[in-house]
This record gives structure tokens, sequence and C-alpha cells, in this order.
């Protein structure tokens, strides 16, 4: 895809992954839509993309919310005329075990993760169907493909988001809408494991292999170019993922005996 002018929406872009991929972006002459709930973060970022992309925006939304991603897509649609690309990247995690986690818990990670996810892919693909092209590209996750210990929550909503996006693949490509799923690894330099419960996660032994978030923005404009269908990163994620497939039992032996940390936490 020719990124010149083209609009593009992304959530969580105020910081992290989402921050990195907007300023690829502006770079690349794209007019950039961000959003995200933190309205000092979100200010920030933005006068850093415009200084490549002038006319770039930013709309404060929490994405769990549809009536107001039905109206911050409305605006975009208003201001522009068009949306060309939707980089749905927000997204929370919560480290806790199964059976201490709350249904709260539960619900606060599916409404980010997926719902999120759902509500801009569904308003922002309606305008694309109409214009009959258009690239939609979620960000899951490796724990989108594979079930982890303490992170039931968080691999039910990417589990979630995997599955949606397939579904969505099928659905919008014979209305020239292409749609990418990117499932990347722990990613360096984000605030993604800033919620308490990851306190006393062991990163020292279960991150060592930790992407960063170039590795990610990186992806996101291959799939732009070669309208692929997924991205898995690291390689290494890759080859576990496949592997799961062969040797399951094995691998699930493997998993169960990861480092938990000190998981119970004082909530």
């Amino acid at each position: 895809m020719e990124l010149l002018s083209k609009i593009a929406i992304v959530t969580g872009a105020s910081k992290g992954v989402g921050r990195q991929i907007s300023l690829d972006l502006a770079k690349k002459g794209c007019i950039v839509a961000m959003v995200a709930r933190s309205t000092k973060l979100l200010e920030n970022a933005l006068q850093e993309v415009r200084q490549f992309s002038p006319n770039s925006t930013a709309f404060i939304c929490d994405v769990a919310d549809h009536a107001v991603v039905k109206d911050v897509v409305r605006k975009v649609f208003k201001k522009f005329g068009r949306i060309d690309i939707l980089i749905n990247n927000a997204g929370i995690g919560i480290y806790r075990d199964f059976s201490d986690s709350s249904i709260d818990d539960f619900k606060s990670q599916m409404d980010t993760n997926y719902y999120g996810t759902l509500y801009f892919s569904k308003e922002v693909s309606s305008i694309m169907k109409k214009n009959g092209s258009g690239h939609i590209i979620n960000i899951a996750s490796v724990a989108g493909k594979s079930g982890y210990p303490m992170a039931s929550g968080y691999c039910a909503s990417k589990h979630a988001v995997v599955g949606l996006t397939e579904g969505m693949y099928h659905d919008l490509i014979p209305f020239k809408v292409n749609v990418s799923l990117i499932c990347p690894g722990a990613i360096k330099g984000t605030e993604f494991f800033n919620h308490p419960s990851y306190e006393n996660f062991p990163h020292k032994t279960r991150h060592k292999h930790a992407i960063t978030v170039d590795v990610v923005s990186k992806a996101v404009f291959k799939a732009l170019k070669t309208k692929k269908f997924e991205f898995i990163m690291p390689l290494r994620g890759k080859i576990i993922s496949i592997g799961k497939n062969i040797l399951t039992e094995r691998y699930m032996d493997v998993v169960s005996k990861l480092d938990r940390g000190l998981f119970r936490e004082n909530k």
C-alpha cells in the first residue's frame, strides 16, 4: 500500500508500540488519528508525530466504550473523508492466578483487548467496504496462540482477538479490505507490565527473548506492503507455536513448569 497521505487510526497510541507505529506511519507520509485514554501522554505523542505529519490528530477514547468509539470514527471520517488503515493496538494485561482473579479482572481485559478491537473494526470496516479498499491490522499476542500460567484472562482475550481476526479476513477480503494479525511475544520498553499484578513477575527468567517496539512496528509495515495475514515474532515464538501443535503434551508440560515468581500478590 502506498502510504503517502493515507488516513490511519492507531489505538493505544500514546505510548509503547502504538506510539512507535504512529511515529513511523507519520514518517512515511500518513496522516495519523491517534487514539488513547491518557490526555497528557497522548498530547506529547501527537506533538512528536506532527513533526513529520502536521495534519495528524488525536482523540481521547476508551476503546471499551462503543459509543465513544463510534463518535471517534465518525469524527475522523468527517474530517478526512476516508479511513485507509486501522491498527488495533490498545491492550491491557493482568498477571494473576485463575483462582485469585476476579470476574472484573477477566471482564476488563476482554473489554479492552477484544471488544475494543471489535468496536473499531466494526465501525471502520463499514467505511472501508463502501470505499472498496483498506487494511485492518489487529495486534494480538503469542498469548492468543497458547495459554500461559497466571494469565488466563489475558490469554482468553487474545485468543478471542485471533479468532475474530481470522473470521474478519474471510468476510472482508471479498470487499478488497485486507486484514492482518500480528502476534508478538513480550515487548521491552512499554508500560504493559506496570500493572501492580506484575510486581513479582520473573522478568529475568521469562523475558530473556523480549523484543523491542520497533520490531512490532516493522511487522505492521510488512503487513501493509505484502498483505500477508499472520506475523508471529520473534522467530522463536513462531517455532514454539508450531511445535505446540505437533508435541502438544510435551509443550503443556514445559509451560506448566515456567517460573511464576511470587504469584500470591497482596491485593
